[in-house]
């Protein structure tokens, strides 16, 4: 499993300087010509959030591009999308027949009475086996916990969150070609307490998960995790050091499906 690194302390007169990418030289199959262009390496990171994912390419100044969602990700692609055109819902459906749907389509069998309609974030947890008690506290999880002990229930779970990350995949590999760009690391962000305590299982779970949508990058032990706040903190510090070195302590908030809170001293 892959360790948080930690970010913080910062010191506000602390210079981040973006990341140095190497290029590398791309050569078509079958071609002995040489190098016919040359790509950019970046960094993907994604953001699972419990309403919706996104995903975003970093080049090596620090420039995100943001990875866009078609709309052909749900099964009707006149259907519009509940979030933005760079959000994925994170939301899926498991049919009477096996069948697995994810995305806002998967709102439809919400109320169908034969379906089983998932938040796709809070099912980790399931997916995870983490202990009841801890799970009572967390209330988009109350209503899965009569599958808690269900071992079918917790594989198609995880069938479906492998589901989903793989539709999301094309999109960003869709991206990545059109915009030559080159990737062999992910950035995840995760919620602080699901590398610690009685939830630490969730990191690797959540890992498990991506390094099968991404099993070459997993191999390249290429897969890193961040805590969202750190990830919060960090972004606000290349975007405005400036503002933020006349501050002693900066505190940061997250108020997602899970809240976190860091003071920077």
């Amino acid at each position: 499993m892959t360790r948080v690194k930690e970010v913080l302390p910062y010191s506000p007169g602390q210079s981040l300087a973006p990341p140095r990418f190497p290029k590398r030289q791309i050569r078509l199959p079958g071609s002995n010509r040489g190098p016919t262009c040359k790509q950019t390496e970046h960094i993907l990171g994604i953001d699972f959030g419990t309403t919706s994912c996104r995903a975003t390419f970093i080049d090596p100044s620090g420039t995100p591009s943001l990875v866009a969602n078609p709309g052909d990700f749900y099964r009707k692609p006149y259907l519009k999308s509940k979030h933005g055109p760079y959000e994925f819902a994170t939301v899926g459906a498991i049919l009477p027949d096996g069948a697995l749907i994810v995305g806002d389509d998967a709102y439809k069998q919400r109320d169908d009475g034969a379906s089983y309609f998932v938040h796709l974030k809070p099912s980790v947890y399931i997916v995870a086996g983490v202990d009841v008690d801890a799970l009572a506290k967390y209330e988009p999880l109350r209503a899965l916990l009569t599958h808690i002990v269900d071992d079918d229930f917790r594989i198609r779970l995880r069938e479906l969150l492998v589901h989903f990350f793989s539709r999301m995949r094309n999109y960003i590999d869709l991206h990545a070609k059109k915009k030559s760009i080159s990737y062999h690391a992910i950035g995840l962000t995760i919620p602080n307490c699901w590398a610690d305590g009685p939830l630490g299982a969730l990191q690797a779970a959540y890992e498990s998960i991506i390094g099968e949508v991404w099993p070459e990058i997993r191999r390249q032990n290429g897969i890193d995790v961040l805590f969202e706040v750190e990830a919060l903190a960090h972004y606000m510090f290349r975007s405005n050091p400036e503002q933020l070195r006349q501050f002693d302590k900066i505190t940061f908030c997250d108020c997602g499906g899970h809240t976190a809170v860091r003071t920077v001293d």
